[in-house]
């Protein structure tokens, strides 16, 4: 039997989960998902800098790896649309959640692509995904490996590794490239899962395919990051969530990692002393303001847990003391919480690796262009919407998580702003940035297995031969309140039916 929540009904669970959701919820929850998707591109910010470095940059990135045709079309479609899709981890991309939020904005996308580009950029739009790569190689979205909606015994997916273990919180902005031998260990692995039956053969084959078709692809191996492999295979691999039938007309996906193009904004905006973050970092009463302002804050700092942490009071590898500005990187490429100190009349970050040695690091525009271009710095989710959305006005769409951090940001460094009469007109430029915007975490697709029911990721449905029209039609019909059900029950340990609320049902 099809079930459907009410909307006070999950709004009780969303407050019990604290999550900026119920806002959403109550104002939007009735409309359909093309009703809720055909104003998403809407933006009428004013930015406190121009975005075209930033634009430019990202068409650079995007050339290098994807060629001349997918840069120029997304530098159209951020010129269009000042709209990005944030929620994603960096790695290649199986997790339902990141997924159906990328579906989602994909279909917002096209809506806008058909009713107001003109006729001659039809094909020119493309899906902007700005992934954060400072997220460990064991991430919840699992960028060690493929990541599978099928569930073992324990209750947990099927996850399969293509990265050996000992690198499990090596960030992926830092990883090397996998290898050829690699690979060949991750088919015998799935060789063995389906003797075991832990896996199906459909399933075997489908991820036998894309490993063999995809990630021993001549020019995936000559890159010499996994981050530069990961924009490759996730262009590539997108194209298997949709039928032959439709997949030409669908936009491309150009997946980038957050932290390596706002390290290319950072180079410019440290030469430049009118830019947001350049005062931020280095006007010191707004820079205190703003440590007060948002201590505490998830994405930011705990000012009296780096200390704990920095003195050895606290363990390093469990800490939520979040980092000041940037992540430091140790010699394993894990990252290093940060805090701002003054020492011998100079400014530094200082942190402590898991094996106690202190590193430090410059904190003057030299030292940081120093640092981010060697990646002994990273910088911080704070940072990256400082540079991206706050100084340039981008409307980004995230998950759950990111419509209840960014607004709380953005509230404390509006505060922080408003204290001084020369950076009023930032304060409210900033608050006219829309950041309650959610796309991730809202389920469409579901992998219907014997017990369980379960969002699909990007192997269940590939394996189905991708989604067609008529799947399509039916998703743009779904409700925004019941596209949040799945994620709100089951992160709130709810038994779910087998048959769960109005959503695509694939058979596995």
């Amino acid at each position: 039997m099809i079930t459907s929540l009410t909307s006070g009904e999950l709004s009780k669970r969303i407050r019990l989960d604290n999550m900026g959701l119920d806002p959403i919820l109550q104002t939007l929850g009735h409309l359909s998902l093309s009703e809720y998707l055909s104003t998403f591109h809407i933006n009428h910010s004013s930015p406190i800098q121009s975005s075209q470095d930033l634009i430019q940059l990202a068409s650079q990135y995007t050339q290098h790896l994807l060629g001349d045709d997918l840069a120029q079309s997304l530098s159209f479609t951020l010129g269009a649309y000042p709209v990005l899709l944030t929620a994603n981890h960096h790695g290649v991309d199986y997790a339902p959640l990141c997924l159906h939020g990328s579906l989602l904005y994909s279909l917002g996308l096209k809506y806008q692509q058909d009713q107001k580009c003109p006729t001659s950029n039809t094909k020119r739009c493309v899906i902007p995904v700005f992934a954060y790569g400072s997220v460990p190689l064991n991430n919840s979205t699992y960028p060690r490996g493929i990541l599978l909606s099928r569930k073992i015994r324990s209750g947990r997916s099927v996850k399969i590794n293509i990265f050996p273990s000992r690198l499990n919180r090596t960030m992926v902005s830092v990883t090397n490239s996998f290898t050829e031998s690699l690979i060949f260990n991750t088919i015998r692995e799935i060789d063995q899962l389906l003797h075991k039956r832990t896996i199906s053969t459909p399933e075997h084959d489908t991820i036998l395919q894309v490993l063999t078709e995809e990630y021993l692809r001549k020019d995936v191996l000559q890159q010499t990051s996994y981050s530069d492999q990961s924009v490759l295979l996730n262009n590539r691999l997108w194209k298997k969530m949709f039928a032959d039938s439709i997949s030409h007309t669908m936009p491309q996906m150009v997946y980038l990692e957050m932290e390596k193009l706002v390290s290319y904004v950072l180079e410019l905006d440290m030469n430049n002393p009118n830019a947001l973050v350049y005062r931020v970092f280095f006007d010191k009463t707004l820079r205190n303001s703003i440590f007060h302002e948002l201590d505490g804050y998830y994405g930011c700092w705990d000012l009296k847990s780096l200390m704990a942490v920095q003195s050895g009071q606290s363990d390093n590898t469990t800490s939520n003391s979040g980092t000041m500005f940037f992540w430091g990187v140790d010699s394993c490429g894990r990252r290093i919480h940060l805090r701002l100190i003054e020492k011998y009349k100079q400014t530094f970050l200082t942190g402590m690796d898991d094996s106690g040695q202190i590193h430090e690091y410059s904190f003057t525009p030299k030292g940081i262009v120093y640092a981010i271009k060697r990646k002994l710095l990273i910088p911080s989710l704070l940072t990256t919407f400082i540079v991206v959305s706050f100084a340039r006005g981008f409307k980004c769409f995230g998950g759950p998580w990111q419509v209840t951090y960014l607004p709380r940001m953005q509230y404390g460094f509006v505060n922080a702003l408003m204290k001084f009469k020369n950076y009023v007109d930032w304060g409210i430029q900033l608050s006219e940035i829309p950041t309650r915007n959610l796309i991730a975490g809202l389920t469409v697709v579901m992998a219907l297995y014997s017990r369980y029911t379960t969002g699909a990721g990007l192997i269940e449905i590939a394996t189905h031969h991708g989604l067609n029209n008529d799947h399509i039609s039916q998703i743009c019909q779904i409700s925004l309140k019941d596209a949040m059900s799945f994620f709100i029950l089951s992160n709130s340990n709810s038994v779910l039916p087998v048959n769960f609320v109005k959503t695509i049902q694939l058979d596995l």
